[in-house]
């Protein structure tokens, strides 16, 4: 029997939260608004007869814990509630004290239809045909770049090929709540078209700028953007080229892969309101592939002056039998990953060094790194040779649980799982 489709939502008909755009945790917030402000203990002030309360924003992240929430989020949040074509919420700019502070109200009707009333004004109704909704509709010169970007792909985690992208327009024609990620991306498509794809508008956080400062040049960004005003072609341009410097971020010796493997969503890659953040504006220079290699080549060779003589030896031998003809970034790589499992190795001897029988397990310093080593060409038995990658080697490899597995005395003594925890704090 079909269960039958739960229309509310944190008090809200999910069919009219998804005309405004929300997601599970905006729509949590919005609600947090709409109950908090029944309660009388929200401030208010009164303007030209209308009554708009003030949000404090650590409030917002304490009264709603499961939402895991920061409160620059909730400014960021915010001003999206009273940005954008579907505006849910007016404010009222004043001060306090001699500062400014912003106080809110919801527009008139909107509320109401939140909670399921209707609001015909509003986008056409829920129950029209598909074919009669406006927000339905890709533009044409967005289905061109759609078409384009979906001929983009990677290597997945399982490694085998994939699209970049994970959602297309075909396998949402019916399902308006997946829709809503090509929707967001059409509405960035034009905002980059019509000039208006800023910072004012789509607010990353000055966190994400920090983190990701070597990729992001602002000024050669903004003069790129600002190029695309009016010009379709320009607007692909950017956006493809943006993609395809994007999908190095999935290559394992990048250092970012697993972030960019979590960041497939369409919507989301050109703008994160979650997060404040867009990878599509991290990507339109291309200086990731510069970065890496810098960063890595020059920690590879200050490991390589650093290694005991016993693993230094042994990886010498392993990059001579395994990876012939591998590159600068490549080679780094492994090096940074045999430094890390020999951390690893020296956090085990120093967490348990009163423990006679996890020393005995692990052997003389530098034994265990040179068994990881000699037993990495062997681990997937005679194929190995054929399908070791140097993005397969150290404590975030493949074999890695493994090599874990095969110290069975080791295992039974400490127990996989805290081996593991002990690997992933490396």
């Amino acid at each position: 029997m079909e269960l039958p489709y739960v229309l509310s939502l944190h008090g809200f008909d999910q069919r009219h939260a998804l005309q405004y755009g929300l997601n599970d945790t905006q729509a949590a917030v919005v609600g947090w608004f709409a109950n908090f402000s029944l309660t009388g203990n929200q401030e208010k002030k009164d303007y030209k007869g209308k009554t708009y309360y003030w949000v404090v924003y650590s409030k917002v992240v304490e009264d709603l814990p499961l939402c895991h929430l920061h409160p620059a989020y909730i400014g960021i949040l915010f001003r999206k509630f009273t940005s954008g074509p579907t505006p849910i919420l007016e404010k009222y700019l004043t001060s306090v004290r001699g500062k400014p502070r912003i106080y809110y109200r919801f527009i008139d009707g909107v509320h109401p239809f939140l909670l399921g009333h209707s609001m015909p004004k509003l986008i056409e109704s829920i129950d029209e045909p598909a074919s009669k909704k406006k927000y339905r509709t890709l533009h044409p010169e967005v289905v061109h770049i759609l078409d384009e970007l979906y001929d983009i792909e990677t290597i997945g985690k399982d490694g085998e090929p994939k699209t970049l992208f994970s959602y297309t327009k075909k396998a949402y024609e019916n399902d308006e709540s997946k829709f809503a990620y090509m929707k967001k991306f059409n509405d960035y498509c034009l905002d980059i078209y019509n000039g208006t794809f800023t910072r004012h508008k789509y607010p990353w956080t000055d966190d994400f700028l920090s983190k990701n400062n070597w990729f992001i040049d602002e000024e050669k960004n903004r003069i790129k953007l600002k190029a695309c005003k009016n010009n379709w072609a320009k607007v692909k341009q950017i956006i493809i080229s943006a993609a395809i410097h994007y999908e190095q971020w999935f290559h394992e010796e990048s250092g970012k892969a697993n972030f960019a493997r979590d960041n497939t969503n369409i919507g989301s890659w050109m703008y994160d309101s979650f997060t404040g953040s867009s990878l599509f504006y991290a990507c339109i220079q291309n200086r990731i592939p510069v970065a890496r290699d810098i960063a890595q080549n020059k920690i590879a060779d200050e490991i390589v002056n650093e290694l005991p003589d016993p693993i230094y030896r042994e990886t010498k031998q392993l990059t001579h039998s395994m990876f012939v003809g591998c590159n600068k970034t490549e080679d780094a790589q492994i090096w940074i990953a045999i430094e890390k499992v020999y951390e690893l190795e020296r956090l085990i001897r120093k967490t348990y060094k009163s423990d006679n029988c996890v020393a005995t397990y692990l052997g003389p310093p530098t034994v265990w790194t040179v068994e990881y080593l000699q037993w990495l060409p062997t681990c997937w038995g005679p194929s190995t040779s054929t399908m070791l990658k140097p993005y397969h080697v150290g404590i975030k490899g493949k074999p890695w649980i493994d090599f874990l597995k095969s110290n069975v005395d080791l295992v039974e003594t400490l127990g996989l799982d805290t081996l593991v925890e002990m690997s992933n704090r490396i």
